[in-house]
């Protein structure tokens, strides 16, 4: 559990872990040097079984500090788990059961229920968490329980910048490169605590089109070999962005303004990508700039009064 002011969700956090109907576990909890007095008085109050805390001087960033805490772990299975979500109490047991009855899946996921300020199901299901699908959108939850042997020969988190947050997803892609295989449990386990200044919820185009091309830049290979699916994928998405621009007027002037912004920032993202192909760039880039945008023209459909659009 990398801990940085989280202090507030600690004992929800805890209690769902030690409610497992599982228990052969044990917890390191990594508090990040947290500016936060009331985080660190909560720290000094937790006297559990199996649990131990451990103190940074200094800031490493949530990368970081999960490989060196995971590093220390001596077990066979390891979750990385914030301490704002919660479990619920078949979690780890049916994890568990899954990785010790399917020895060629090498990491476990649930479904996913939101909680605070979401209300969403998040289902996975084994069709869409292998290749080719996961080379265009993640379909495996990030609170997954790995064998650890095969998290470190996937390389660990990756600690180049432009992968934070979405530390898990890069996870993914360099399992799956190497052939291991996920697997998921069809039932709503874990409690995603949804927060709206959360990291997930304030990445920018900016950091998302940087997430993307440093995807591309790593895993080109999968890429180049999986391109007719990825060209295909984001030609239906160029479609339906296409049908809803010319079936709604909201927000024209304000959204052409924004495609052409976020196109020079791609034309300047690819500049610095020299390994795929033009062809392939261009089939990536410009339909996930779309599927931004037109997430963007739904919200402007739902927020902008029907009287305002352009007549």
């Amino acid at each position: 559990m990398p801990c940085y002011n989280m202090g507030d969700y600690l004992d929800e956090s805890l209690d769902s872990l030690y409610g497992q109907s599982y228990d052969n576990f044990n917890i390191i909890i990594a508090d990040d040097a947290s500016p936060s007095k009331s985080t660190l008085d909560k720290l000094a109050t937790i006297d559990r079984p199996r649990c131990r805390i451990y103190y940074e001087n200094r800031n490493l960033g949530l990368v970081k500090i999960s490989n060196k805490y995971i590093d220390k772990l001596n077990a066979e299975y390891v979750l990385l788990f914030s301490p704002d979500d919660k479990l619920h109490p078949d979690f780890l047991k049916e994890q568990v059961e899954y990785l010790d009855n399917n020895p060629d899946i090498q990491a476990v996921c649930t479904w996913v229920q939101e909680f605070g300020d979401g209300h969403d199901l998040i289902k996975y299901n084994d069709k869409l968490s292998k290749l080719p699908h996961m080379l265009v959108e993640n379909n495996f939850s990030g609170a997954a329980l790995v064998r650890k042997a095969a998290w470190v020969a996937a390389g660990r988190y990756d600690t180049d910048k432009d992968f934070y947050p979405n530390l898990d997803y890069e996870l993914w892609m360099s399992m799956l490169e190497k052939g291991f295989k996920l697997g998921t449990i069809p039932r709503p386990y874990f409690y995603w605590r949804v927060v709206r200044t959360s990291l997930s919820h304030r990445m920018s185009p900016k950091d998302l089109l940087a997430f993307r091309m440093a995807l591309l830049k790593k895993y080109a290979n999968l890429y180049e070999k999986h391109s007719s699916f990825v060209i295909s994928h984001n030609l239906k998405l160029i479609s339906k962005f296409e049908e809803y621009y010319i079936t709604s007027s909201e927000g024209h002037d304000w959204l052409d303004k924004e495609y052409e912004r976020l196109s020079r920032l791609v034309d300047q993202l690819s500049e610095e990508n020299t390994i795929l192909t033009s062809r392939l760039r261009r089939s990536i880039e410009q339909p996930y700039l779309r599927s931004t945008l037109g997430k963007i023209r739904r919200y402007l459909k739902r927020t902008i009064p029907r009287s305002s659009s352009k007549s």
